[in-house]
């Protein structure tokens, strides 16, 4: 699983439009090994879950 988002994730983030937008908000996208990509992604899961709790984020 963390193998087929990390692709898509390297996919979108490569495109030209993507990168700009990312740039204009200050951000700079980075390159990452699946296994480095995965380990972010859960030390990030508490923040959103936090954020999503906080802001009381439901499905549509």
């Amino acid at each position: 699983m963390i193998d087929k988002l990390h692709a898509e994730v390297q996919r979108i983030a490569a495109m030209p439009e993507v990168r700009e937008r990312l740039t204009t908000l200050g951000a700079e996208p980075s390159a990452m090994s699946p296994a480095e990509f995965g380990n972010w992604l859960k030390a990030e899961i508490p923040a959103m879950a936090k954020i999503v709790k906080d802001e009381r984020i439901t499905e549509e």
